[in-house]
């Protein structure tokens, strides 16, 4: 409701508009039964008004920069080339309030906020309408800043999954806190983690340049630190190497030719990496100290079949097949569960001289 001076409503009254304090010679007059009116090019002036009256506007518009369209309830606001600025004085609070039913859309190249400053959400959440979020950076990237021994951190609902998707993602200089998992690309468990209170040590992943093994370290506060492997129920944990060794003869009888030594079943399937034939005392002359290993072909058959092309030798004066002219050739590595191996000499020295037959086999794991 407008009122004159004398605390009269309705119309037919005059009222001179001020500009910056002093009287503008534009007037603006509300005619009786009239109850909103049109500003039109209503710049520099200044409309004030008490508490608690009201003016309804219908269309109001000041040059080219504001105006008011009623019919559709729009105000548009558009700046010139310097852009716009909404100055708030200090301690002052600058809001928007929103219809809870309706929607805002902030489109900007860039939005800043002085130093101190925020943009707070207060009794609600900010969201998307449709499937996707999207925030994009300028060519540079999209980063987020925060001033020297603060941390940036985005919460997310615990009953909510969240993804990054990039085709490189880097964390630089900070740690990633409190993960519990990570996920392969269908979403199952690849690597889950469980903390200690107050742990101290903790495993190491070191990666390797060309020719060099990568490396699993325990690493840590303590001096000396244990690794242990763990499986589940009556699992078992596989792929350290193993060495099996057996003698073929004593150290001092003097040998002969044939199948000294037949295995154990072996406990579980194994790929067989290298052979390695020794001596206590070596051989001489012009033949060569030979031995052969042979696996069962197949649990329970009581044959058996070598598992080398070319058979393992020690040269003359030499106590060790790694340093014979001719390197053994193992032609079947698979030593499969339940099958057994027959250790064999094969040949003697020409003088013999040898004592002391032992045959190493370097294995691996391959399952149960």
């Amino acid at each position: 409701m407008v009122r004159d001076t004398d605390g009269n409503e309705g119309g037919g009254f005059e009222f001179s508009i001020m500009n910056s304090g002093v009287p503008d010679d534009r007037i603006m007059t509300l005619t009786a039964g009239v109850s909103t009116v049109d500003f039109v090019n209503f710049y520099g002036a200044s409309l004030n008004m008490n508490t608690n009256e009201v003016i309804g506007i219908t269309n109001l518009e000041i040059t080219s920069f504001l105006s008011f369209n009623g019919a559709t309830n729009t105000l548009n606001i558009t700046p010139d080339a310097g852009g716009l600025t909404f100055n708030v004085p200090t301690g002052d609070t600058f809001e928007f309030s929103i219809n809870a039913t309706t929607e805002m859309t902030l489109s900007s190249t860039l939005l800043t906020m002085g130093s101190g400053n925020s943009i707070v959400l207060s009794g609600g959440t900010l969201q998307t309408f449709g499937s996707t979020t999207s925030v994009g950076g300028d060519a540079n990237g999209l980063r987020l800043n925060s001033p020297s021994g603060t941390q940036v951190r985005i919460l997310i609902d615990s009953t909510f999954e969240y993804d990054f998707l990039a085709t490189e993602a880097n964390f630089r200089g900070n740690n990633l806190l409190d993960v519990p998992q990570i996920l392969d690309s269908n979403g199952n468990e690849l690597l889950i983690f469980t903390t200690t209170a107050s742990a101290v040590n903790e495993l190491t992943l070191v990666n390797a340049a060309t020719a060099t093994p990568v490396e699993l370290q325990a690493t840590g506060g303590d001096t000396d630190v244990d690794v242990q492997f763990t499986p589940k129920g009556t699992g078992t944990f596989y792929g350290n190497r193993e060495t099996w060794s057996w003698p073929l003869t004593d150290e001092t009888t003097a040998p002969t030719t044939g199948v000294k030594y037949t295995t154990e079943p072996a406990p579980y399937d194994m790929s067989i990496e290298d052979a390695i034939a020794g001596l206590t005392t070596a051989g001489t002359g012009a033949a060569l100290w030979t031995i052969d290993v042979l696996k069962e072909d197949s649990v329970n058959a009581d044959t058996f079949t070598t598992i080398f092309s070319t058979l393992p030798t020690i040269d003359a004066s030499e106590f060790t097949s790694t340093t014979a002219a001719t390197p053994p050739v193992i032609s079947v590595s698979t030593w499969e569960k339940g099958r057994r191996l027959q250790l064999s000499i094969s040949t003697l020295d020409t003088d013999g001289l040898a004592r002391g037959s032992k045959i190493s086999l370097l294995t691996h794991a391959t399952a149960k």
